[in-house]
């Protein structure tokens, strides 16, 4: 990573810090979505309301996550489905204290006010499975050990 990553990144996230998270659900797989802030009410572009709403900014890891307690794992993407509700619920309602990236190529680490943390680790070969969405449809991400801001969706989003 270098300065720049680094700037891009915090640039991007500022807002986050002091945030709630709003709603955590889990999608197909194992992957795993966590919205902070107000929520809002989200249309797909077929005109239907999707089952979710989204917050001010949301993030989603695919496979490869795991939340932290002080001394133990609590949960992770292979964890036992059944337990995902429980362990989820332990999360909504705190807020977001810092969030950092760990390793050379990105990856994402969150602590919350209750003392739970979450961090990404990809398992399979390619990139880290993240990204961060703003309400104006911008999306951050790791790709070749470099963070990147995809923009080109905010013009369709706004009409």
């Amino acid at each position: 990573m270098t300065s720049v990553d680094l700037e891009r990144f915090a640039q991007f996230t500022k807002s986050l810090i002091g945030l709630e998270v709003s709603h955590v659900w889990m999608g197909y797989g194992s992957a795993i979505f966590i919205e902070f802030g107000e929520l809002h009410v989200t249309v797909r572009q077929n005109g239907k309301i999707a089952h979710n709403p989204s917050g001010e900014m949301t993030l989603y890891a695919c496979e490869g996550w795991r939340i932290e307690g002080k001394r133990r794992i609590w949960y992770g993407s292979w964890s036992d489905k059944e337990k995902w509700p429980r362990v989820l619920k332990k999360v909504q309602g705190s807020t977001l204290v810092s969030i950092s990236l760990s390793g050379r190529l990105g990856e994402i680490d969150l602590c919350f006010s209750n003392g739970l943390s979450f961090q990404t680790f990809m398992t399979n070969h390619g990139d880290p499975d993240w990204s961060l969405t703003d309400r104006q449809h911008a999306h951050l991400g790791a790709v070749a050990g470099r963070i990147f801001v995809d923009r080109r969706n905010q013009d369709v989003a706004s009409q």
